[in-house]
């Protein structure tokens, strides 16, 4: 949208999604490294404003700061290029307005306990020049086949069940992800496999188990002493 209104970004909520003036978007001193962090930057904002966070400048709309020519590094706070020309950096303080948000939203609340629980006056994101930085600590897990969280419900079921098809298997393990548990399952095989054949075998489901993907649910089932999970789709018909 074209227009200089002083203004660089907003969002809307009547279905338009982010909107940009690029005619404010004054530009002519900066070097391309400069622009692009401006660029980026001015996006990530307005994706901060859709996850529920308001400006953090104080006053009814956070500009108090800004109109008072005292500008920040916080990615949600009064930033400006000039003062700040490798980008915006969050800290503590972009993690407390996510807290905020959170009150109401499952995924920023992971997010701002895992910064503020973690000695936050020392931790900080830095975005500069299409990468980012930072020194939050971040654990590598191994790849996963499924994930579930462990306030699904699980559904107890006495039950045998035929085995019909070539699926994965998947065996359920605990882990503690940003202080939460979660029932995770890494992929540990297939029922096709030559050397544990289970297609046609029957076995016993032990709970069914509802997933984050509509209509799909997996079963826990016990076959010669061993527990496996897999989708209930590789079973046939009770039996």
């Amino acid at each position: 949208m074209a227009g200089d209104t002083g203004v660089l970004a907003a969002q809307s909520y009547n279905g338009d999604g982010l909107i940009f003036y690029p005619d404010s978007w004054h530009i002519d001193k900066l070097s391309a490294a400069q622009q692009e962090n401006w660029h980026m930057t001015a996006l990530i904002h307005e994706i901060g404003h859709g996850l529920g966070l308001s400006h953090l400048g104080g006053g009814v709309d956070g500009a108090n700061a800004g109109n008072a020519g005292r500008f920040g590094s916080e990615l949600m706070g009064p930033w400006d290029v000039t003062d700040h020309p490798e980008g915006p950096t969050s800290t503590m303080v972009d993690a407390a307005a996510l807290a905020v948000a959170a009150l109401t939203w499952r995924k920023p609340r992971k997010i701002a306990a895992w910064i503020l629980q973690t000695d936050a006056t020392k931790k900080y994101v830095r975005y500069n020049n299409r990468q980012l930085v930072s020194n939050l600590p971040v654990t590598v897990l191994p790849a996963w086949g499924v994930k579930f969280d462990q306030a699904m419900i699980r559904t107890p079921v006495v039950a045998y069940r035929k085995i019909d098809k070539n699926y994965n298997l998947y065996r359920f393990d605990d882990k503690q992800i940003d202080g939460v548990t979660l029932y995770t399952a890494p992929q540990v095989g297939y029922t096709g496999q030559p050397d544990r054949y289970l297609i046609g075998k029957t076995v016993q489901i032990l709970e069914v188990y509802p997933t984050n993907m509509s209509g799909q649910r997996v079963v826990r089932f016990k076959y010669n002493d061993e527990e496996f999970t897999m989708y209930e789709a590789a079973l046939d018909r009770k039996v």
